[in-house]
């Protein structure tokens, strides 16, 4: 007789719980502290205001008016989407990185050759 041998560690690739668990949650979590910071720097009004906006829009500017436009990116310069950016590629560099995986037959530390 041969024993079935179950897997309960490994789920195969592409599977839900592989996928939830390559997903670098803490990145996300730091990622969202970044936006969170600067969405506190506007006004209710402006929050408010720039929610509208986004929403008519729906994520296409040529669908505003140009004064809507205008008004949306005062906004977007005001929450500082250019700085969220930086930040949030800095912080996924820094965790590329920390998680970088070693090939084979190479050692840390080491020079090539």
């Amino acid at each position: 007789m041969s024993k079935r041998r179950h897997s309960h560690r490994h789920p195969a690739p592409g599977s839900k719980p592989s996928l939830f668990k390559a997903i670098p949650w803490t990145l996300l979590l730091q990622a969202a502290f970044i936006v969170r910071r600067r969405w506190g720097k506007l006004s209710a009004k402006e929050r408010s205001r720039l929610s509208y906006l986004v929403v008519e829009s729906r994520g296409w500017p040529g669908n505003l008016n140009s004064k809507q436009r205008k008004d949306l990116g005062r906004l977007l310069v005001k929450l500082d989407l250019r700085g969220i950016v930086r930040d949030v590629a800095a912080l996924a560099r820094h965790h590329r990185r920390r998680h970088r995986r070693h090939r084979r037959g190479r050692h840390r530390g080491r020079a090539c050759c």
